[in-house]
């Protein structure tokens, strides 16, 4: 299935696992987790940069698949990302 990634920021946390995202375009998607994300335990929180995979069929869906380090006042963001 061909899937298009692009970047985006968790805006909002929803209580079953699921994230809006706000992509650079400033349009909102609704995404959840990759399951190698899962398995990794890793956790993101709102306001960090992520790459979200769109399907081409629901473009207001997706699915993180990975976290991207920011550079900004928080020297941990890399460490988190990358744990």
């Amino acid at each position: 299935m061909a899937e298009s990634a692009q970047r985006g920021m968790i805006t909002e946390a929803h209580p079953n696992a699921m994230f809006t995202v706000c992509l650079a375009d400033a349009s909102l998607v609704n995404s959840s987790f990759a399951g190698k994300l899962r398995t990794l335990y890793i956790r993101p929180n709102v306001g960090d940069a992520v790459t979200v995979e769109l399907s081409l069929f629901d473009l207001s869906r997706g699915r993180i698949v990975s976290g991207d380090a920011t550079s900004g006042d928080d020297p941990g963001a890399a460490q988190r990302v990358l744990r």
